[in-house]
């Protein structure tokens, strides 16, 4: 099962604190990346239990 990206209405739903209007209520934010290309980037909320600095070093097994 994949997460919601940051700030969609079902991550709120499951317990998301990320910024809702800063994540275009999830679509994103375009992010123009060195080589030219427009890559799609989230704001997160450190602490967020769904997307925080804590869940992903979870997942990466630290």
């Amino acid at each position: 099962m994949t997460k919601p990206n940051p700030g969609t209405k079902e991550a709120i739903e499951a317990g998301c604190t990320c910024p809702v209007l800063d994540n275009n209520h999830g679509k994103g934010i375009p992010i123009k990346t060195k080589d030219g290309t427009i890559q799609t980037g989230y704001w997160m909320d450190g602490t967020c239990p769904l997307h925080g600095i804590f869940e992903t070093k979870a997942e990466d097994g630290e």
